[in-house]
């Protein structure tokens, strides 16, 4: 009997969707769109569409990409744990 590894393998990554629309909701007009040119430097975004389906939705991001949203946040006042919409998959 063989067993489908990929299979296996597949099943056990979980999926986490993060989300920062949240926290712009928090920002003043002036600081959302400066947020909103330092994310699509952040995330490695070249278009708008790129950067609000990141926003939206970005499955397992890397730690060290989360890191640096959540220190771009901080530095408009926004606390790390308000940051983020967690969805698990």
């Amino acid at each position: 009997m063989f067993v489908n590894i990929n299979k296996i393998y597949y099943m056990a990554i979980e999926k986490i969707d993060y989300s920062c629309k949240d926290a712009f909701t928090l920002l003043t007009i002036k600081d959302a769109k400066e947020a909103r040119k330092k994310l699509m430097v952040i995330y490695g975004c070249t278009t708008l569409q790129q950067f609000y389906q990141r926003r939206k939705k970005y499955t397992n991001i890397p730690a060290h990409i989360k890191d640096k949203v959540e220190e771009m946040f901080n530095s408009y006042g926004v606390p790390k744990n308000l940051v983020w919409k967690i969805t698990r998959k």
